[in-house]
C-alpha cells in the first residue's frame, strides 16, 4: 500500500504518522488476512503539504468532469505502479472515503486509487474505527454494496447470492 498524505502546512492531515497509517492497516488485515487469506503492507509512506492540493482533494467536481484537480493535479503526482501498489490518497474530506471501482479505467491508470478522509483513520475518533478502507478496498477490488442496483445485470443487490439485497444503506458502521 501506498500511502500519500495531502494537507496545507501546518494542517491536521500533515500530521498523520506511519504509526497511524501502521494501525490502519492492521485494522485492514484483521479483517481480510482470515477471511481471504490477503495480506497487506505498507510499501511506501509519503506527505505532501500544499494548500492549493488540499483544495482539490474533494472529489465531488470529478463527477461532473474528469478534468478535475484530483484527478489532473494530484493522482498523477502521488500515485506510483497502480498495477502492483494500492494507492492511497488520506486528506481533510467531508466524507470517510471512496473508491474507484476496479472496471472504471485500465490496470495501469493513476485513476486506480482509493481516498480515505482524515477523519477515517483508527486514531482519529471515527466512528468508523478504521474500517473505512477495509469497505472502499471491497470497492476498489469490484465489490457493490448490497443496496446497489446497476444495468449490468437483473439481480437484485451486489449480485453475490451469499448477501441479501437490502433497500437502502446502512447508517451505523459494525
Amino acid at each position: 500500500l501506498r500511502f500519500s498524505i495531502v494537507g496545507p502546512p501546518g494542517g491536521t492531515a500533515t500530521t498523520v504518522t506511519v504509526a497511524e497509517i501502521e494501525n490502519q492497516i492492521r485494522v485492514l488485515n484483521s479483517i481480510f488476512v482470515p477471511r481471504v487469506g490477503m495480506y497487506f503492507y505498507l510499501d511506501t509512506f509519503d506527505i505532501f503539504q500544499s494548500s492549493s492540493w488540499a483544495s482539490m482533494c474533494n472529489t465531488d467536481p470529478c463527477y461532473v468532469s474528469e478534468d478535475c484537480g484530483f484527478y489532473t493535479t494530484i493522482l498523477p503526482k502521488v500515485s506510483q505502479n497502480p498495477v502492483e501498489v494500492v494507492n492511497i490518497v488520506v486528506c481533510d474530506l467531508p466524507y470517510l472515503g471512496e473508491a474507484q471501482w476496479a472496471w472504471a479505467t485500465e490496470e495501469d491508470d493513476v485513476r486506480q486509487y482509493i481516498q480515505l478522509g482524515l477523519n477515517a483513520l483508527p486514531n482519529r475518533d471515527s466512528i468508523a474505527r478504521g474500517k473505512t478502507l477495509v469497505h472502499e478496498m471491497g470497492h476498489y477490488m469490484g465489490l457493490l454494496h448490497t443496496f446497489e442496483r446497476t444495468d449490468q445485470c437483473d439481480a437484485d443487490g451486489d449480485y453475490v447470492s451469499d448477501t441479501a439485497p437490502s433497500s437502502k444503506a446502512a447508517s451505523r458502521v459494525a
